[in-house]
């Protein structure tokens, strides 16, 4: 056997094209490394080789055929007396020796980062020993292949069909309509998704287990198909067939079995990261859950798709309380659980959290967010992204396009900026989340609206706060429980039974919470409500702007800024501020009504003017205007809010958080809703910065993409020279 190994690896290096070859190969992984080694994703450099891989392999091997076949050599092995076993093991090892040479390149590339960022090298190594496994099961197969052929051109030309068929199963996997436990059998025996388990930061046994018995089958094929050329099964064929089937038999039940194993029992954490871990506040507050509940995790492709961190993350609930239940959900194949749970807009690994009593719908957007020290503010990734295309954009086009200049400038430091730190809020979030869904009694919501909805972050952000939401197709009968109702842009005015409703409503000590838009003035018999409270509006679309040039987001565009906020019982320990969007103006009254106390909470200074439709302005007629008001008559209270867009992402996250924070205040304090967030802090994500200057990556980027392939290249110039002169 190891005659026939030095003797074929003498071949394969005998080989020009071996050389160049290998040498594109460790190019390829040199320019991935620069790519992703200083960003901290030096794990994902194998990955990106899985097509230079395939497409290289069989290519030295092609080579090394045909000139073993020029000289001979393919008929010497025949000639020794040697075993079909031994000259197939050491043909076998000499190839995957050939595998070492890039496996080597990134093993070196790991300590050398290693030493230079705060990678974990247990996970890089791990996605290295997987690519390893990964080529060394690829070779066996194509051994097997060119066994099977009995070497020859028929042989050299289906050498790719090895990759091909790894690829296209990979690929149509995904649109199989199998169940799940028939895709997650067939999902063990895919030698791509095998490998790719390895890059998870876990250290998978059951794929290792299915990729190590994967080439132990292959080879003891080959070895059976190499006898049955010699004559070895001549007489008793069905003995060779009967040793092949029960191998390949015995490696596809152990395989099954390890992919049947739950996922959190088979693949355990190497990473070493803090991130995806839960608190002992949260790990005390699951003591306390006594109700059924299940986090269904919704997964694009399902649990072969899955975020294993995210998982890790959820088995760490379930391990520490039998009443909590994780499910994953293909979100391609179950549209009715979707529909049943209003999922449909969610992104992909979001969750949904249910019990008998509610359920909670949190987006996988909602668990992270991102911390500027030079602003001074929080970003969810929508947030940070819609800052950083506003910036990139101006840049190309040196206009502002579809963005505000306050976006433009908040793109451009958080681009230039190195204070800017991701936090992952899962601990948070799913631990209220389920909180939320095991709570005896919390306040409901009522929503009704137009054609334009509540904002899906203010939604969110009341959610966590304790408000259970239902949407009113109709306000002509109110449910009982309905603590706080909801009336959102409405875009036709009530008819005069819905007015009488509201008034009842109203008069039995109910609270309401009205969003009107500037677009649609003409609602006198909503408006004539609000007049027993004290407020009015004109009846023409207009504007309220501001002057006061401290007071302004968006330079002379006037109706962005900040509101001044009145002293009120809610806003006494509010500290924020208040930014309004497009509003329009509400007239409080200046006669006192019987019982009614209305108070303007948000307004303009007294600079303030308006804006008419067709832009025309009254900034000579300064004066303060307002655009909330608070009304309580007895126990009912009325808030009016006149812009939407000032309770939407975009108005909170210009407050800094500030217009949610005082709404859910008044809200509060309208429904006494004592309901608050457990107080847990958000874990950072742990990021891989470069731990040396420009000039150190520099030199390595130069020693990967430049050196060691020029190395390879010279290598192989001296030995064909040496070989030559001989």
């Amino acid at each position: 056997m190891f005659s026939v190994y030095r003797k074929e690896l003498k071949l394969f290096f005998s080989v020009k094209s071996t050389y160049l070859i290998l040498s594109l190969l460790l190019l390829v992984i040199g320019i991935f490394a620069a790519v992703f080694g200083a960003a901290g994703s030096l794990h994902l450099v194998p990955v990106y080789m899985t097509i230079p891989t395939l497409i290289a392999f069989p290519l030295i091997q092609i080579f090394a055929a045909i000139r073993a076949r020029r000289s001979g050599a393919a008929q010497l092995y025949h000639s020794l007396p040697l075993s079909p076993a031994g000259i197939l093991l050491g043909k076998y090892l000499a190839a995957l020796t050939l595998a070492l040479v890039p496996t080597a390149a990134l093993v070196l590339l790991t300590l050398c980062y290693s030493a230079l960022t705060s990678i974990s090298p247990a996970t890089v190594y791990t996605s290295v020993l997987g690519y390893f496994l990964f080529c060394a099961l690829i070779l066996a197969l194509e051994q097997l292949l060119h066994t099977i052929l009995r070497g020859g051109v028929i042989a050299v030309v289906l050498s790719y069909l090895v990759p091909i068929v790894a690829f296209l199963y990979h690929t149509l996997l995904a649109y199989l309509p199998l169940g799940e436990t028939a895709l997650r059998i067939l999902t063990a025996l895919d030698p791509i998704g095998t490998f790719y388990a390895f890059t998870y930061g876990v250290f998978p046994l059951a794929d290792l287990l299915t990729l190590l018995l994967g080439i132990a089958a292959c080879l003891l094929l080959s070895i059976l198909a190499a006898k049955r050329a010699i004559g070895a099964y001549a007489r008793k064929p069905l003995k060779g067939i009967c040793f092949g089937a029960l191998s390949v038999a015995v490696a596809l039940c152990l395989s099954v079995a390890g992919a049947l194993i739950p996922d959190r029992l088979m693949n355990p954490d190497v990473s070493g990261s803090t991130t995806f871990l839960i608190s002992a506040s949260t790990k005390d507050f699951l003591k306390t859950v006594d109700r059924d509940v299940t986090v269904y995790l919704l997964s694009k492709g399902g649990s072969k798709n899955v975020d294993k961190s995210i998982q890790g993350f959820l088995y760490r609930y379930e391990e520490s309380n039998p009443h909590v239940t994780v499910k994953v959900i293909d979100t391609d194949k179950d549209s009715a659980f979707l529909k049943q749970y209003g999922a449909e807009e969610l992104n992909d690994q979001s969750f949904v959290v249910v019990s008998e009593q509610r359920h909670m719908l949190l987006d996988s957007n909602e668990l992270y967010h991102y911390y500027n020290a030079d602003l001074g503010i929080s970003l969810s990734p929508t947030q940070y992204a819609y800052y950083l295309s506003a910036y990139l954009e101006y840049m190309q086009t040196q206009q502002l396009g579809n963005y505000s200049e306050q976006a433009v400038q908040y793109g451009a430091q958080l681009y230039s900026s190195t204070t800017t730190v991701a936090y992952f809020d899962g601990d948070l979030c799913l631990t209220n989340a389920i909180r939320y869904a095991t709570q005896e009694h919390l306040p409901v919501a009522y929503v009704y609206s137009g054609t334009r909805t509540i904002d899906t972050a203010l939604r969110s952000y009341l959610i966590n706060n304790g408000y259970f939401f239902h949407t009113l197709t109709s306000l002509q009968s109110i449910p009982a429980d309905c603590d706080v109702l909801m009336i959102h842009a409405p875009q036709v005015d009530l008819t005069p039974a819905e007015q009488s409703t509201l008034e009842s409503y109203l008069a039995g000590g109910g609270d309401m919470l009205l969003v009107t838009d500037y677009q649609y003035p003409q609602l006198p018999n909503l408006f004539a409500l609000t007049a027993q409270y004290g407020m009015s509006t004109s009846n023409d679309k207009h504007l309220v702007c501001e002057q006061e040039e401290g007071y302004l987001f968006v330079k002379d565009e006037g109706y962005y800024f900040a509101a001044h906020v009145a002293s009120v019982p809610f806003t006494k320990s509010f500290d924020g501020y208040v930014a309004i969007l497009p509003a329009h103006s509400i007239t409080v009254s200046d006669t006192p009504i019987d019982g009614v106390t209305v108070t303007p909470l948000l307004y303009t200074g007294d600079t303030g003017y308006l804006m008419y439709e067709g832009g025309d302005e009254d900034r000579d007629n300064a004066a303060r205007y307002v655009c909330g008001a608070y009304a309580q008559k007895g126990e009912s209270t009325l808030l009016w809010i006149s812009s939407p867009d000032t309770l939407s992402n975009m108005g909170n996250s210009m407050s800094g958080g500030g217009n949610f924070t005082l709404l859910e205040s008044a809200l509060d304090y309208a429904t006494a809703n004592e309901y608050a967030l457990l107080p847990i802090a958000p874990t950072v994500i742990n990021s891989a910065a470069l731990l040396t200057d420009s000039t150190m990556q520099i030199l390595l980027n130069l020693f990967f993409i430049l050196l060691l392939p020029l190395a390879m290249l010279a290598t192989g110039a001296v030995r064909i020279y040496l070989r030559r002169k001989r």
